[in-house]
């Protein structure tokens, strides 16, 4: 990134004038001189100029404007008043402009000291500048206490206290603001010093973890996410409370930090400001957030290049990264020295040592090596992290430093050596730290030179907007949700799941395989077959034998099969489970494959996982376990499986007319409805049907919060666009579908199933209320008293996108595909869409339209994307297998779709099975 020299001088063109000659209203100087200063500053950035100059020179300019402000108000204020000379307050900035780091839209947050009783004077300098600041453009946040207040709120309030810590004396009674920096010095950097340091390092773990709690997002937020500005900030708070020290250069000064981390946490801080400066000249706002857009733009304003296969985006993303790895580790490394007593080195710390072999010690809780053991023997560089994680100590900061400056002496040879493969193992053996000890080899370096396919996924950036990490962090933080698993932190919600992992004999594979599922990334084609191939190679480099070596290919190759089966394609359908169960082979196949899947779903990002595809997954499961244990799916198979469901549900009938009635019943069923719904509910469904007694129709509601989904069934007469009606109904009432099941008896009623996503669903998805409107508006509609079409259209109406979704679409391409392979009876037709309000309902009328006759749905939503699936037949019955007939049906789609019309239409002749 092209920076400026360090001495670069900023002339500001812009000017206040005298005091006794501003106009009478300080807006129209003040206002013109904010836009002057903000558009010089603005071609200096884009010039190359450093982070740190903008924020000094921006803070200085507004120092220049508090000043110029309090003086014209108390010339004006002593003009009108006769007494009013003598009165007295002091202006302190506070915050980031206490500290000369104000960003061109960050706000200006100024502190107002007074002392005894409030007074008219106090009052008019606090509202003028207050106004005026906002009339200049800028974001004021003030408060107007005397000094004893303000060291009671900062006793009692940590943010106060914080602000206050940063103060710095602009403008007005010089004693006043020596009295302030008194007190902040004496009585509020001493007062307390290890609560306030307890208190502000749990501030910030809460707000890395409410963020995402890694480095590695791929939409960082520069300011308060993990390795951020807040981290440096926290630091510099710690050591001002603690030792007194106030910049990074005092931390060097009094040896607190090497010469080399001084010097790569300034680096670090002046990326990071120049970055934030660049957002806000962007947004013309106060925006921290590093979307994708704006790393394309910055890539290309901060003159990155393509490198090593890398866009500059990437290209950028990865200094980005490793700019923040430097400030989260290294601020964290120094905030431990200040305050965890006593020090590994000192005499005192060494009284209680352990010591492991020469250079390699445990002292006071933490792992010391010698420097100089890595130089006599590399292989210490694994040894090491193995000993940290057997003894669950930590490394020293010393320690850590000596391994990611001697991670190069790691070479290839050591790579390969037995000692190295048996370490490695060891590590994912081990019964926990796993994922910690991965993931410190991981950012110290030595991970990618154990393993250089994974270290090629270093920093490497995924540009979607369902994945939040990238994809190294992805693949780690996998393994420690598998941890996690293994620990019984799902065991409440996920009780299948924490079983099956707890039944696992060889975690090691399933580590190894969410570490290389993503190998494939970055190659172009399919990264899951590329990456099969790339691990047979890595199984053999770590002495795997055959049968552990083909289960992680399997792994690695199918890893994504499962999510798709169970998100996109009907499991009902026994032909297709029993597909899913020759391709996985064995059991512990499907039990391998059902953790990655999971730990790949949750690894993803905080909202991807959810009790909903939990849920599914369990479904398909079970589904895949049964076939196993009874065996291969056959004609003669389901046709004895279809009978014994019979006799099943025929026991619960209550004497001879009830059996009579519930056979008729089960005898206009097909197959696949009876042998894929359990006798429960089979039975409900049948109570339904009983009790219409001439009614339009009758509707069952259950809900299943832990699952995550609640469930409307609704039995009626088959009528045309049925269902496009239901999804209608359900999009106007802002009900997400999460599948849809369609069956049609052979008598000519149906039971439609809609599956309600919950965490699709704003608000209450089971209020009685919501439910009740919903069931009103469907006797509405099927009796023809509602239009259906216009309350979509109202919704849509009044459901505006927000910008962040409008941009979101901009990068979703929409695709419709069609498959006669996935099912025996059935054309699945997938329709790949940016989300967007009732857009089952715009597919589902445009397949109506098309006369298809609709089976089944299943939707899966992905932050930004939907994928909508249909099976269909034509309405006479069969597939779809016409080419011409297919293109028909991928350009109306595509065309409706993108256009957004969603409307019936006019009733025409098409037959009424169309649905």
């Amino acid at each position: 990134m092209n920076e400026s020299s360090p001495g670069a001088v900023i002339e500001i063109a812009a000017s206040l004038p005298d005091p006794d000659r501003c106009p009478p209203r300080i807006r129209e100087v003040a206002a013109p001189y904010v836009t002057a200063v903000r558009e010089t500053l603005e071609q200096a950035h884009w010039n190359g100029a450093r982070g740190s100059t903008i924020v000094g020179v921006f803070s200085d300019a507004v120092d220049a404007l508090v000043r110029f402000i309090v003086e014209v108000t108390r010339i004006r204020f002593e003009q009108r008043y006769a007494r009013g000379a003598g009165q007295r307050c002091t202006v302190i900035a506070q915050g980031g402009y206490g500290r000369r780091e104000l960003n061109p839209w960050s706000d200006v947050d100024i502190l107002i000291v007074y002392p005894g009783r409030i007074t008219p004077y106090v009052e008019t300098v606090s509202e003028r500048l207050v106004q005026t600041l906002f009339d200049a453009g800028l974001q004021a946040g003030w408060a107007v206490r005397t000094l004893r207040d303000c060291l009671d709120q900062a006793a009692a309030d940590l943010t106060i206290k914080t602000t206050m810590l940063d103060g710095r004396v602009i403008a007005g009674s010089r004693e006043l603001g020596s009295q302030f920096t008194e007190a902040v010095q004496d009585v509020l950097a001493r007062r307390d010093a290890g609560g306030f340091v307890r208190a502000k390092l749990a501030e910030s773990r809460e707000r890395r973890r409410r963020l995402g709690d890694s480095v590695f997002l791929l939409e960082p937020d520069v300011k308060e996410g993990m390795g951020g500005l807040r981290d440096l900030h926290s630091l510099l708070w710690v050591a001002r409370v603690v030792r007194g020290l106030v910049r990074i250069e005092d931390l060097g000064e009094s040896g607190v930090a090497s010469e080399e981390e001084q010097r790569e946490l300034i680096e670090a801080r002046e990326f990071l400001l120049r970055v934030r400066n660049a957002l806000h000249f962007l947004a013309r706002a106060k925006q921290d957030k590093l979307s994708f857009e704006n790393q394309e733009i910055l890539a290309e304003r901060f003159g990155y290049r393509p490198a090593d296969g890398c866009q500059p985006s990437e290209v950028f993303m990865r200094e980005y990264y490793t700019r923040a790895a430097v400030v989260a580790r290294t601020s964290d490394d120094i905030i431990e020295r200040l305050t965890a007593p006593p020090e590994p080195n000192s005499v005192f710390g060494r009284l209680g040592a352990r010591g492991l072999r020469p250079g390699v010690s445990i002292i006071a809780g933490q792992l010391v090596v010698d420097g100089e053991v890595f130089e006599r023997d590399p292989i210490e560089l694994i040894r090491v992290f193995a000993d940290a994680q057997r003894a669950g100590v930590p490394l020293s900061a010393g320690t850590r430093e000596a391994v990611r400056c001697r991670a190069h002496l790691f070479t290839e040879e050591h790579a390969s050596s037995p000692q190295a493969r048996e370490l490695f193992l060891s590590i994912l053996k081990a019964p926990d730290g796993v994922y910690r000890t991965l993931g410190e080899l991981n950012r110290l370096g030595v991970l990618g030179r154990l393993i250089p396919e994974f270290g090629r996924l270093f920093c490497m950036v995924q540009h979607d907007f369902y994945h939040i990490y990238t994809v190294d962090e992805h693949s780690l933080i996998g393994i420690r949700e598998l941890e996690r698993l293994r620990e019984g932190d799902f065991a409440h919600d996920s009780p299948l799941l924490t079983a099956v992992m707890r039944d696992c004999d060889r975690p090691e594979i399933l580590f190894l395989a969410m570490m290389f599922h993503d190998l494939g990334k970055g190659y172009g084609g399919d990264h899951d077959e590329r990456g099969a191939a790339m691990v047979r190679m890595i199984g053999r480099r770590l002495g795997l034998d055959w049968d552990d070596r083909r289960s992680l290919e399997f792994l690695v190759r199918y890893h994504l099969l499962m999510s798709t089966l169970a998100q996109s394609r009907d499991i009902d359908d026994p032909h297709l489970v029993a597909e899913f169960v020759r391709r996985v082979g064995t059991i512990d196949n499907l039990r391998n494959l059902y953790l990655l899947t999971f730990a790949d779903m949750r690894a993803v990002g905080p909202k991807i996982w959810n009790s909903w595809r939990d849920h599914l997954l369990g479904e398909l499961y079970e589904r895949a376990l049964e076939v196993f244990e009874t065996g291969a799916v056959t004609e003669k198979n389901l046709e004895a499986r279809v009978r014994r469901a019979k006799r099943r549900l025929l026991a619960e009938a209550a004497g001879p007319d009830e059996t009579e009635r519930l056979s008729r019943f089960l005898d206009a069923m097909p197959a696949s409805y009876l042998l894929s719904n359990t006798t429960e509910r089979i039975i409900e469904h049948w109570r339904l049907f009983e009790s219409r007694a001439g009614g339009r129709f009758r509707c069952g509601v259950a809900h299943f919060p832990r699952r995550g989904f609640s469930e409307l069934t609704i039995v009626t007469d088959d009528q045309p666009a049925l269902f496009v009606r239901l999804t209608g109904l359900l999009a106007a009432h802002r009900l997400g579908v999460g599948s849809a099941k369609i069956v049609t008896a052979s008598t000519g009623f149906v039971i439609d199933t809609f599956r309600i996503d919950h965490s699709d669903v704003d608000g209450d998805p089971q209020s009685p209320e919501r439910w009740a409107r919903l069931l009103d508006d469907v006797d509405a509609a099927l009796a023809g008293r509602l239009d259906v079409d216009a309350l979509v259209a109202e919704m849509r109406r009044t459901t505006p996108a927000s910008l962040a979704v409008r941009k979101a679409r901009q990068r979703v391409m929409t695709k419709v595909e069609i498959d006669n392979q996935v099912s025996r009876d059935l054309t699945v037709i997938d329709v790949y869409a940016a989300d967007r309000p009732g857009l089952l309902f715009t597919i589902a009328s445009c397949i109506y339209h098309l006369g298809l006759v609709i089976h089944s749905a299943k939707i899966t939503t992905r932050v930004n994307q939907v994928l909508d699936v249909f099976y269909v037949t034509e309405a006479e019955g069969g597939k779809v297998t016409d080419p011409e007939r297919h293109r028909e049906i991928v350009d109306i789609i595509l065309d409706r779709v993108q256009v957004g019309d969603s409307g019936l239409g006019p009733e025409d002749a098409r037959s009424p099975e169309s649905r």
